[in-house]
């Protein structure tokens, strides 16, 4: 497998069997290289492409982010989300969570995004924040 940048340039020439080329922006290789969602095109053979497509890779999960308190069912409509939603997991909250429900609910999640500004945040101890 090859790393190609969209200037041609190779970055990384790796394993042994079919040869199958990975090209696509730095930025990109990088996510896809790290088990990501990415913007890449694969060309080879369709075993050797379909092989590396289902190759684990170092994976690390998609980061999660919650949009709080869109009661209206707007914010997605409001901003061009589409670069947020291929490299994560987006979900909207349509209803005020309760501190006590936000401590449970929002826990798995890597970035809160609030639309009213009710949400409030204390962090009882700094184990309480994940930054």
């Amino acid at each position: 497998m090859a790393l190609r940048t969209t200037d041609g340039t190779t970055v990384l020439t790796a394993g042994r069997g079919p040869a199958v080329t990975v090209t696509g922006a730095p930025e990109e290789l990088l996510l896809f290289s790290a088990g990501r969602l990415a913007r890449v095109e694969f060309d080879g053979d369709d075993a050797a492409v379909q092989a590396v497509r289902d190759a684990p890779r170092a994976c690390s999960p998609m980061p999660r982010v919650a949009i709080l308190d869109d009661y209206a069912g707007l914010a997605l409509g409001l901003a061009d989300w589409s670069p947020v939603q291929i490299r994560s997991e987006v979900t909207v909250f349509d209803r005020h969570l309760s501190e006590a429900e936000a401590a449970d609910a929002l826990r798995p999640f890597d970035v809160i995004c609030t639309v009213r500004e009710r949400m409030r945040f204390r962090a009882r101890s700094s184990s309480d924040c994940r930054i």
